[in-house]
């Protein structure tokens, strides 16, 4: 596993990957990770290409250019068959839109009824899949608010989560394009 640090208009990121798949994308506070130091060598031409890929998304994302999210790099996933439901549930949220989490559990208990499971979703349990979210604005639970359309619950902080929908209304405005399918989940 080989990491580096991005420089966003949001902050710094700190991207986990290996063999051309990115594992995870956080957040770093005040851009500084206490003991992380980028080996270049180690650093194949594999994961040199994911990288620039997860970059120019990223320039895209803070432009606003739509055309070229499809090009986003290969994201490895490892998560429950739950939270794989509530992290595509969330890709599908279009820029620049909110959706409360009761609404989102909604849709995600509508989805797995679709497939053959039952069982009721809950708010808090949507709050607690999208905690675990591993790669923050490529799965955007920036999107999601509390009651009252109440900004709630984000590891990035509560004050970048309101950046990034400033960002997004800015950008796309309400009822922004639908961006593509980030994952195959």
């Amino acid at each position: 596993m080989t990491a580096a640090l991005i420089d966003t208009l949001f902050g710094v990121m700190k991207v986990e990957f290996s063999e051309g798949s990115i594992s995870a994308l956080r957040f770093v506070e005040d851009g500084v990770d206490e003991g992380f130091q980028m080996d270049r060598a180690a650093v194949s031409q594999e994961d040199a290409v994911t990288i620039a890929g997860l970059i120019k998304w990223i320039r895209a994302y803070e432009k606003g250019e739509r055309d070229t999210l499809d090009e986003l790099p290969f994201i490895s996933l490892t998560g429950t068959p739950f939270q794989m439901a509530v992290w595509k549930a969330t890709t599908e949220i279009p820029p620049g839109e909110t959706m409360t989490y009761g609404e989102l559990a909604r849709a995600v208990e509508d989805n797995l009824r679709r497939v053959g499971r039952r069982g009721r979703v809950t708010p808090r349990s949507i709050g607690t899949a999208l905690s675990k979210n591993p790669v923050l604005l490529l799965i955007p639970c920036h999107r999601i608010v509390g009651v009252g359309h109440r900004l709630t619950g984000y590891s990035g902080g509560i004050e970048r989560k309101a950046q990034l929908l400033e960002h997004e209304q800015k950008i796309y405005g309400k009822n922004g394009e639908s961006a593509p399918s980030l994952f195959g989940i």
